[in-house]
């Protein structure tokens, strides 16, 4: 179970926080993983409806390079009941990507995109580029 709070933001009177529930499984095949998903919302981000995403993730590691390399890929799909609230259609997104570790670091590189067209990304917003393809650093650790 996910709480998404977004304090003190609304529009009109319609707060954007909801609460969401995931589950995912996945399998160690020895040379990949699998992992496939499911996020349910009863009643999606600024009352939007039912939220449904569903999502699917590979992960390869990269043994003859330095640093526990891996290439990592995902697809997932989301359905909102209220597209048209929501400023979206129904979309897909993906990623491709790779990650090291690195002095207890984790450092990823990715190349990430939906099937949003601009003029379809929350059209009259000044968001539109939101849906762009882009790619994306992080760097992270765990304590």
């Amino acid at each position: 179970m996910i709480y998404y709070a977004y304090p003190g933001a609304k529009v009109g009177g319609v707060h954007y926080d909801y609460l969401e529930l995931a589950g995912k499984l996945g399998y160690d095949f020895g040379f990949f993983t699998a992992t496939a998903g499911l996020n349910y919302s009863g009643d999606y981000f600024f009352k939007t409806g039912t939220g449904v995403y569903v999502s699917g993730d590979v992960s390869v590691p990269l043994p003859k390079f330095p640093f526990d390399m891996g290439i990592g890929l995902h697809v997932g799909h989301q359905w909102i009941e209220n597209n048209a609230r929501f400023g979206t259609p129904d979309y897909t997104d993906w990623s491709i990507g790779v990650s090291g570790k690195i002095e207890g670091f984790t450092i990823s590189l990715q190349y990430v995109d939906t099937s949003i067209d601009g003029a379809a990304c929350f059209p009259g917003s000044g968001l539109t580029s939101t849906c762009d393809a882009r790619g994306v650093l992080s760097v992270s650790r765990t304590f």
